[in-house]
């Protein structure tokens, strides 16, 4: 009975070592070494009871997540591994690594990653673009405000109060003087000059605007009253002025003005202001400048007829409704002359030659 049960015992012990000894080498996490066509899905299933469990071998090595690592062939899932690399984990399921090549596995190589990169230059062509347009945007406002402002009141005028109707003829010699003096340094007076045209009228277009400072600058005009005169120069030619009623200042076209945008340029006339005794001929006649010419007394009316004693008589006759005004001259050979009005004083210079002929100025 005791040799029976010890061997019952016997038996009892080595049952219980089979059985505990595989048990423990398991939870020691004892190394596997993967054979030929095993797979992480295989072995899960196989050792762990769960296929599953080769996620948590990918999850535990964060290098088998790097581009072209895992990728899908045939329908199956593949994680590529290359010799001398180490999973981490593998002891702990039961499982030790195993490495195949990838030239076994007939996969295409890796496309290379290509990242585009923006040249260094743009954003300073950016910016640059960006100035420039703010630049124009700026530029445009600014020649804006400068041609709509008030060409009467946007700087000093050359005539305060405005000119009118019976001062324009003289303020048009004046311009004329300021323009021919500032050419040619000669000095020349207001009065060598002559006005044989005088309109009234309004004004359209992109002109230069002189004022009293000297200073021109483009104004849009759009309909403003002005005067427009042709004057003769001491050297006998003849040049077509223009004036702002409101300021007397002189308006030019021309230069940059003619290429600005605005209005076509035009002058509507609404009244003929020339002077009914300004003389017909005094287009054809040839003017000779004197230097520094006497000073002539004011002339006075004398009777109709004259005794001839050698002497130089002037006569002035007032005009008339039925005639113009008149000059005569006897005792003298005149030839070319000047005849002037500022305001009430007239004022008439000659040059004698040599036949005696009666100047009349009607």
């Amino acid at each position: 009975m005791k040799h029976l049960s010890a061997c019952l015992s016997i038996v009892f012990l080595a049952l219980l070592v089979a059985t505990v000894v595989p048990l423990a080498a398991q939870e020691k996490g004892l190394p596997y070494v993967v054979e030929k066509d095993d797979t992480l899905w295989q072995l899960a299933g196989q050792k762990l009871n769960d296929p599953l469990l080769w996620e948590k071998i990918y999850e535990r090595n964060p290098f088998l997540r790097a581009d072209g690592r895992r990728f899908v062939k045939n329908g199956q899932v593949i994680v590529l591994i290359k010799p001398g690399e180490i999973l981490q984990g593998l002891e702990e399921l039961g499982i030790t690594e195993t490495f195949v090549p990838a030239s076994e596995l007939g996969l295409e190589a890796p496309k290379p990653i290509v990242i585009t990169k923006s040249p260094d230059w743009l954003p300073y062509l950016v910016a640059v673009l960006a100035v420039l347009l703010v630049a124009i945007l700026m530029g445009y406002y600014l020649l804006r405000r400068m041609l709509t402002a008030d060409p009467g009141t946007s700087g000093p005028a050359q005539v305060p109060g405005g000119v009118t109707d019976e001062s324009a003829s003289l303020h048009f010699q004046e311009m004329a003087a300021r323009l021919h003096n500032e050419a040619t340094s000669d000095g020349v007076s207001a009065r060598s000059f002559t006005v044989l045209r005088l309109e009234s009228g309004r004004m359209w277009g992109i002109l230069n605007v002189r004022y009293s400072n000297g200073r021109s600058v483009p104004r849009h005009l759009s309909g403003q009253r002005a005067y427009r005169a042709l004057v003769r120069f001491p050297g006998g030619d003849s040049e077509t002025l223009y004036m702002l009623q409101a300021c007397g200042n002189d308006l030019r076209y021309g230069g940059i003005s003619q290429y600005l945008p605005g209005p076509q340029f035009r002058f509507e006339v609404d009244n003929d202001l020339t002077p009914a005794w300004r003389p017909a001929f005094v287009a054809e006649a040839e003017i000779v400048p004197a230097a520094a010419p006497p000073e002539l007394a004011p002339a006075t009316p004398v009777a109709e007829e004259v005794e001839e004693d050698g002497g130089i008589t002037i006569e002035l006759r007032p005009q008339t409704d039925d005639q113009g005004r008149m000059v005569r001259v006897k005792g003298v050979r005149v030839g070319s002359f000047t005849f002037t009005q500022k305001g009430t004083e007239t004022t008439f210079r000659f040059r004698e030659e040599e036949e005696l002929e009666p100047a009349t100025v009607s």
